[in-house]
């Protein structure tokens, strides 16, 4: 696998960019993440469809994708990863560039989230946090909290 930014921004690209009908709110740091997106979550849930993904699941593999504590349906996640691994496969001018699970999850939560017309977005950043905040960069009306430890 080749690292970098490239296999992201060519999924946005394909999908005609679903980040940048996003208000995203991206959580980071070492710790507090989960906690902190948690009651953000909570907080903004009681006026707004609010779109949540995390990453790892805590209870199932559907639970890192939610709108408002509704877990992307089994079948849902399904139909928008083969969609996602199969446009990125007949769009890919190197076959042996293939996306990382981590990549096809969060594609398919942006798509998931524009599709669910959701009003605002929390993203936990974790390890891969320096990737995610180049995205958010590029993702209208974003921010960014960190918590120092």
């Amino acid at each position: 696998m080749k690292l970098g930014l490239h296999r992201m921004e060519h999924i946005l690209e394909l999908f005609d960019h679903p980040e940048k009908d996003l208000k995203v709110i991206h959580v980071a740091g070492t710790n507090g993440k989960g906690s902190t997106s948690s009651y953000i979550k909570d907080v903004l849930k009681t006026k707004y469809r609010v779109g949540f993904y995390s990453s790892p699941g805590m209870l199932s593999f559907n639970d890192r994708i939610r709108v408002n504590d509704e877990f992307i349906s089994y079948k849902e996640a399904y139909r928008l990863f083969k969609l996602v691994q199969e446009t990125y496969d007949k769009n890919n001018p190197d076959p042996s560039d293939k996306l990382s699970f981590f990549e096809i999850i969060t594609g398919v939560a942006l798509l998931y989230f524009r599709d669910q017309k959701t009003d605002f977005v929390i993203m936990e950043v974790g390890l891969g946090g320096v990737m995610m905040e180049r995205i958010s960069l590029k993702i209208k009306n974003s921010q960014l909290l960190q918590r120092l430890v």
